[in-house]
């Protein structure tokens, strides 16, 4: 309904190991969020990355009206941008679970606003098979 472009880069050999469910119910938050609070006709993407400690994933999307102010309190219980245009699809606690989860699990969930554009890192996980 929103006519987004959903850019997935997702390397074939990319395995963690962990939770299955938790790991399910933070990529989920962050894809329908990211979906949700994107304008229309834009994009959401998601990706691996390597680096030196392992592999990362990474969701971004239009930050429109986010400030780097905004990045503190995104991980709190209830808080919403702006109360005015929140719905009742949301009620503020997606994030803050999703960091919870990510946390019991020895991973590390962040955002950071970029060009016009929000990222959430999930990174931290053990790989598959001591890769």
């Amino acid at each position: 309904a929103k006519q987004l472009a959903v850019d997935v880069d997702l390397s074939q050999d990319a395995c963690w190991y962990t939770d299955r469910v938790m790991l399910r119910s933070i990529i989920s938050n962050l894809l329908s969020n990211a979906v949700d609070h994107t304008r229309s006709a834009s994009s959401v993407k998601a990706r691996v990355e390597k680096n030196g400690a392992g592999e990362r994933l990474l969701i971004s999307n239009p930050s429109d009206g986010l400030t780097t102010n905004d990045i503190s309190h995104m991980f709190e219980r209830f808080w919403q941008k702006d109360a005015a245009r929140s719905s009742p699809d949301h009620c503020g606690l997606g994030l803050a679970l999703a960091r919870a989860y990510a946390q019991s699990l020895g991973m590390k969930l962040d955002a950071e606003i970029g060009q016009a554009e929000i990222v959430f890192t999930l990174s931290g996980a053990s790989p598959c098979n001591g890769r």
